[in-house]
């Protein structure tokens, strides 16, 4: 894999409404292939990492083309210790 650069993809994204099936859109295709399985398609090792409990736990297609996906489902805190007594925010 010399010949090929390393990439890092972060997204933070939302989510509409009336883009979700369950609300009636019913553009989702199966059969369209995600930026992971074509990455791994030409040998990347691909990887996912979320915080998110809904997202790669339930089967919503989001885990497709990734040899490793990794789901830290809410457990990881996103409130600072306090240290010694004071709060690190101040």
């Amino acid at each position: 894999m010399a010949d090929r650069p390393d990439i890092l993809l972060l997204v933070l994204d939302t989510q509409r409404a009336d883009r979700l099936s369950c609300y009636g859109y019913d553009q989702m295709l199966q059969d369209l292939r995600t930026l992971a399985e074509r990455l791994e398609a030409s040998g990347y090792y691909t990887a996912g990492f979320c915080n998110n409990p809904l997202v790669g736990v339930i089967n919503n297609g989001l885990r497709r083309g990734f040899t490793s996906f990794l789901n830290y489902s809410g457990l990881l805190t996103s409130k600072p210790k306090k240290l010694s007594g004071s709060s690190i925010c101040g």
